[in-house]
């Protein structure tokens, strides 16, 4: 797969609204919705060349793969903004961000690509990365899981609280106001402080792509607001491991010692024991190990390994 200037107005092998010359801001459409990505193409012959697709995590964007990028130049990258986040398009007002919709988004993106990939998913993204390896296995070659072994789940005697956290948190989300920022400097601030905790580097690359000027009265993160709802259903774990046990391909996932399972080490290895071709490996760093500066070298030496190993 080529890819392609999103206007086909190319001078000098240089795309014209591209940062780098490699560099362009492609928009999918879908039967659906319309996906955005920042893509990378490695300049080799047309069908040899090996392409990257990356999932990035809740309320991050495709910026999150900023850093592995740049180490590992030698793949066709795209990185996907997820519906709802960055400058992809949100879901219809009646409509919440549910795992199986985002699974539906990548598989019909990847026929669209018309050639197998490898996928990289972190948070989110990894267990979305996940359920699409196992449903639509000959298109995938390798799975790479950053900080992810699967989909949350829940117990059956969950179900009804579950509901009744979508209800209340839905409606909350609805009567909220956005938060305007002064300046992207106090969203940075903000973002370092988040659900998990980031350097500056890090929020700042997340923070450019994912926020936008609002007429001129303050800056608003992109995402939609929706995305804020608890989700109402999830898998129990018995099926989470049926869609394990149904990976055909190569997996490595890498662990942050001191992400979200340093606690839950026995899951990690409940879910390993599931998955026949995988390579598992903890390494230094936070929830976003790939993303900072400090520690994304040793992750991204893991990823080229993997890659090379099994294309």
């Amino acid at each position: 797969m080529a890819i392609k200037c999103q206007k086909g107005k190319c001078q000098k092998g240089k795309c014209q609204k591209s940062k780098r010359p490699e560099e362009q801001e492609r928009r999918y459409a879908l039967d659906h919705t319309t996906l955005a990505a920042n893509c990378f193409h490695h300049n080799e012959k047309e069908g040899t060349e090996q392409v990257v697709l990356a999932l990035h995590g809740w309320l991050d964007n495709a910026d999150s793969f900023a850093e592995l990028r740049k180490y590992l130049p030698h793949y066709s990258w795209v990185c996907v903004d997820l519906s709802g986040h960055g400058n992809s398009e949100h879901r219809a007002d009646n409509c919440f961000y549910h795992i199986w919709d985002y699974v539906r988004d990548i598989v019909q993106l990847i026929k669209q690509l018309n050639t197998n990939v490898s996928l990289v998913g972190h948070s989110l993204g990894g267990a979305v990365a996940m359920l699409v390896v196992s449903v639509i296995p000959e298109s995938v070659q390798q799975l790479i899981m950053l900080d992810n072994v699967g989909p949350f789940t829940a117990q059956p005697t969950e179900r009804i609280t579950k509901i009744q956290g979508f209800i209340r948190s839905a409606d909350r989300v609805q009567n909220k106001k956005k938060r305007l920022y002064e300046t992207q400097e106090d969203m940075i601030a903000a973002r370092m402080k988040g659900f998990t905790s980031l350097s500056r580097q890090a929020a700042s690359a997340l923070v450019m792509r994912g926020s936008q000027l609002k007429s001129g009265s303050g800056y608003h993160w992109k995402h939609d607001a929706k995305l804020e709802v608890t989700s109402p259903f999830a898998m129990d774990a018995a099926s989470v491991d049926e869609f394990a046990k149904n990976i055909m391909c190569p997996v490595l996932i890498l662990l942050a010692e001191n992400g979200i399972y340093q606690t839950n080490k026995p899951l990690v290895a409940h879910r390993g024991k599931h998955i026949s071709d995988l390579d598992m490996i903890w390494l230094p760093g936070n929830h976003h190990f790939h993303l900072e500066a400090q520690t994304a070298g040793a992750v991204a030496n893991k990823v080229g390994d993997f890659l090379h190993k099994n294309r």
